[in-house]
């Protein structure tokens, strides 16, 4: 899974704040919180998913990746599991 920085058209040489990322038709996003220097990741599928509500921080942006990929092979296996007892 590849992250894509969001950088301001207005001020290019800033460090980003936000990477996207898209897998299997998820889509979310890792955002860096400056007060704390962590970084929290967010999913958007049938459920609304942020590692906050978890209580769930990342020091690096590799270890952040890393948790968004499991979590959306997690809720795919799910998901695909419920749609094939239908």
């Amino acid at each position: 899974m590849k992250l894509i920085p969001v950088t301001l058209r207005d001020f290019p040489y800033l460090q980003p704040v936000e990477w996207t990322f898209k897998k299997k038709g998820y889509r979310g996003k890792v955002t860096f919180r400056r007060d704390t220097q962590t970084y929290v990741i967010e999913i958007e599928s049938p459920k609304k998913y942020r590692s906050l509500d978890d209580g769930k921080e990342f020091t690096s942006l590799e270890e952040a990746r890393k948790a968004a990929e499991s979590k959306i092979d997690m809720f795919d296996t799910v998901f695909g599991r419920l749609l094939a007892l239908k």
